[in-house]
Formats: structure tokens, sequence, C-alpha cells
């Protein structure tokens, strides 16, 4: 996170104020941070990339991470339990994820800001987000009914098991398959033998 920071501040001082190219929010910096100018001095050290990093690539990967942050008008940053329960720094690395997203101004507005991803499986899927395979009773308000209507139709969808059957139609079969972590295959089991895996975990 540290080094996305660095390459968003080293573009804050080589970029001045052409909107598309603008690396720091400077007037939401003065009016809605405090502590900016030794945040900065402390990201603005050390070097990008770890130098005992197993990965050569690591500090090419955080600068192309840092151009898209950049190139992006809004930006909505998630993350799920890998960071939440990382023992040793997961408060340090929230806070480092919550100053990138205050660097640009990406709080407070539509389609932008901090999302962190509570639980796992259909904690965050089926109860928060809704990701059903028909809303039961419909969908609840109209204004859910317009959005989310227009964007995956409202008729029946597939569930877990559907999903992995419709591999077998023709007809219906699903251009891809987005999963949010878990082992969708190996849960798939529990509910229908067709789905079941056929070696054991």
């Amino acid at each position: 996170m540290k080094g996305i920071i660095k390459h968003v501040l080293g573009a804050r001082r080589r970029r001045t104020r052409e909107r598309q190219g603008l690396a720091a929010d400077r007037d939401f910096i003065a009016a809605h941070t405090t502590g900016f100018q030794a945040f900065a001095a402390d990201g603005a050290g050390g070097a990008l990339g770890h130098p005992s990093s197993p990965d050569p690539a690591c500090p090419r990967s955080v600068r192309q991470a840092g151009e898209l942050y950049l190139r992006s008008e809004r930006v909505i940053a998630c993350w799920g339990r890998g960071i939440t329960q990382y023992r040793r720094h997961s408060v340090a690395t929230i806070h480092m994820i919550a100053n990138l997203m205050l660097l640009r101004g990406n709080i407070g507005f539509g389609r932008a800001g901090l999302c962190p991803v509570r639980g796992h499986s259909n904690v965050q899927g089926d109860r928060t987000m809704m990701i059903q395979g028909a809303a039961a009773g419909g969908l609840p308000r109209p204004a859910a009914r317009c959005l989310l209507a227009s964007s995956r139709g409202a008729g029946w969808g597939y569930d877990t098991i559907g999903a992995i059957e419709a591999r077998d139609r023709e007809r219906q079969r699903p251009k891809a398959f987005f999963a949010m972590g878990g082992n969708s295959a190996g849960h798939a089991g529990h509910g229908s033998d067709r789905a079941r895996p056929q070696q054991p975990r």
C-alpha cells in the first residue's frame, strides 16, 4: 500500500492541476484531512517495493497499480478477511487503504470509497448483496427494482448448483463465472449428487 502511495505522491510532484492526471486532490486534503505533511514525508521515503521480495516484478506491479489508480476517476477499495484477520498489521494496512482513498478524495460521494467485505460466502453474497437465483418475493424497493432489473434482469438466474450444471446445457451455458473467494465446486456437493466432487477433499 505504501508503494502505491509513494507512486501517487511522486505523480503529484510531476503533474500539476491537469484534471486527467491530477495525482492528489489538494482541496479535499486541505478541507477534510489532517497530518498530510507528515504522512507525505513518510510515504515518499524508502524504496518502491521491498528489496527482499521474492518477486522481482513487484515494483513494476506496484507502479502499474498506482497508474491504474491515477487514471481512475472514481475508486472503491474493497478488502476481505485476508486483510481484516491478518494478525500483525491488519489495522495499519486498513489505515493505509483509507489514506490512499483520501489522497485523491475518493471518499464521501457515489461510486467511490471504502468497502470492507464482511464474512464470506452467503454472509456477504446472499444477505448483504442479495446475490440469489431469484429475489424471494421480488425485489423489495422500487429503486432496487429499477436499478437491478435493468442490469441483470428480474427473471430466475442460477444458484450455485445450477451454475455448475449449466455447463451441460448448450443453449443456456453461462459466459462467465465470477467467484469472490470460496470453493464453489466443493461446497456445491452438499446439495446435489451430480455436482458433488468426484475425489475426496
